[in-house]
């Protein structure tokens, strides 16, 4: 009888090189973009407890549910409250920072119906400037900064020497750079900060033809 061969199967030798795997480029943009988002909530809703309270404690599962976040989330972005206020500072700093930058490029007179302006633009930041813990620290360094390089820049512009007299006068100009004058005719008046602008700029001519 004929004997049957068996058939083999051909096995296909492996290589010995590693498989290259595709390289996937991910679109990051989107989801980095979200992150700051809800970074930015969280802060704000911080800054906008703050300025409802005007003091006391806020714990943390009253920011995470105010934002509408888990607390699991909320520490994810912020490992604790020590790290949250800082970010809250750094809010509130970067945000005057930029306005004394706008100083530069305008005249004093600018610069103060200006910043009425933005103080409209940015209330929920301009009350927390004036009635959070935050705010009040913050405020101090940035009033004496901003006051130091108002004053100087009036006396240049308007090529004043200094005599103690004259500087009584601008301190009393540079003054009305002031958050809290904005927020006392607000709230006691009812006037904008954009209201008040042709006001502002008549009663600082005023004073400057006087100086």
């Amino acid at each position: 009888m004929p004997i049957n061969k068996r058939k083999t199967l051909k096995r296909s030798k492996k290589s010995s090189k590693p498989k290259r795997r595709l390289k996937r480029n991910y679109d990051n943009s989107t989801r980095t973009e979200k992150s700051n988002l809800t970074q930015q909530k969280i802060i704000e809703t911080l800054v906008a407890l703050l300025v409802e309270r005007q003091g006391g404690e806020i714990q943390m599962d009253e920011i995470a549910a105010e934002s509408g976040i888990s607390e699991r989330t909320l520490f994810r972005f912020f490992k604790d409250k020590q790290t949250l206020h800082k970010a809250v500072d750094d809010y509130l700093s970067s945000y005057m920072q930029a306005s004394v930058k706008q100083l530069d490029s305008m005249d004093f007179v600018g610069f103060l119906k200006n910043s009425f302006v933005l103080f409209d633009k940015n209330e929920s930041l301009v009350m927390a400037y004036l009635f959070s813990s935050f705010g009040h620290e913050t405020r101090k360094i940035f009033r004496k900064k901003l006051t130091g390089l108002m004053t100087s820049r009036l006396a240049l512009q308007n090529k004043l020497n200094l005599t103690p007299e004259r500087h009584k006068r601008l301190a009393l100009m540079v003054t009305m750079v002031n958050a809290k004058i904005w927020y006392d005719l607000k709230s006691d008046f009812g006037y904008s900060g954009e209201d008040m602008g042709p006001t502002l700029e008549w009663a600082m001519q005023l004073l400057l033809k006087n100086i």
